[in-house]
């Protein structure tokens, strides 16, 4: 089988750190024996190359043969559905379907866009990819799974070396870990600093550790390090940090986003609190006080990278073998 993953960005010598979350699917997907390509639209950089990315498209099959193509993000799929000559699975990320809110947690014009496109795309696709239920709830389709992102339990593990030493001799005695964009309204940062700051008056020497925008094996050594993972989103799909720190064992606290609950699970050590501060902050105390590292990822083995694999070839050969499948004669460019 081969797949066609279209991309609106694809990592760069400049910037390795990015869509590692898309990278590790699509090579977990190789390591199945699926030949996979990519066309990256480079539409972080300019949103024209959305519009260019369909001739690019275009030429791309005219020269190959691919029996899926495979989007990630709305708009990388009406890329992939302005085309009738081969299958399209899309995967939509979460502010496609969700939209994309303001500092003050409303949604933003774009984001009522980014929901309309998206709802509207999900009648060409032959397969639509979600990665909680919460999202399946916004889709009133049959051809809707629910498959959420995969973690590489290689990469994200319990370890001691020397990475992790490094980050322990600068340690405080209570280190709380925020992996999101301080700046992106959804993650809700101010509420993580609120809750952080009344914590500090039953542990003085509780430090906020905010290194975003570090590698993905630099994530890996600060999961190992940190006491505490604390996730105070506003809104998710399915937050891969939340999935990598049940990997690596460490105690997690979050608001009660996309499907942390069902990841977490009973897992001890792991609590969901509210958006209240004075809450926030009392579970993050018994979290703290629970002083040990988790059984994490003993119950998260069902979303190890390899599992999710399957999942998805299992959907491409759906779509290769179902009704929906748009026929070739039909739908020649």
């Amino acid at each position: 089988m081969k797949v066609l993953h279209i991309v609106s960005s694809w990592p760069t010598s400049e910037k390795p750190y990015l869509k590692p979350f898309i990278v590790s699917q699509i090579k977990s997907l190789g390591r199945k024996g699926v030949a996979v390509d990519i066309l990256d639209l480079r539409a972080t950089e300019n949103t024209f190359n959305y519009i260019i990315g369909v001739v690019r498209l275009w030429k791309r099959l005219l020269n190959r043969r691919y029996d899926i193509v495979h989007a990630h993000y709305s708009y990388c799929g009406w890329v992939g559905v302005l085309q009738r000559k081969v299958p399209v699975v899309v995967s939509f990320m979460g502010n496609d379907l969700f939209g994309v809110l303001n500092s003050r947690g409303g949604q933003r014009i774009v984001g009522y866009f980014n929901i309309l496109f998206s709802t509207l795309l999900v009648n060409f696709a032959e397969a639509v990819i979600v990665k909680s239920s919460r999202m399946k709830e916004l889709i009133n389709a049959d051809h809707v799974y629910v498959v959420p992102n995969g973690v590489d339990f290689e990469l994200f593990r319990p370890m001691q070396d020397k990475a992790v030493s490094q980050l322990y001799a600068g340690k405080r005695n209570k280190t709380i870990l925020f992996l999101g964009d301080p700046d992106d309204p959804r993650k809700n940062f101010r509420l993580a600093v609120s809750a952080v700051q009344i914590l500090k008056q039953k542990y003085p020497d509780v430090e906020l550790v905010v290194p975003f925008g570090i590698h993905a094996q630099q994530v890996n050594a600060y999961m190992n390090m940190a006491d505490v993972l604390l996730c105070t989103s506003l809104q998710e799909g399915s937050p891969n940090v939340i999935k990598e720190a049940m990997a690596c064992n460490l105690p997690i606290v979050s608001t009660d986003v996309g499907d942390v609950r069902e990841v977490l699970g009973n897992t001890e050590g792991c609590y969901i609190a509210s958006f209240d501060k004075e809450d926030l902050a009392k579970k993050l105390q018994l979290s703290l006080e629970y002083g040990k590292r988790t059984n994490g990822r003993e119950n998260i083995k069902y979303l190890e990278i390899n599992n999710v694999a399957d999942k998805i070839i299992n959907i491409y050969r759906q779509v290769c073998g179902s009704k929906r499948h748009r026929g070739e004669d039909k739908w020649k460019m």
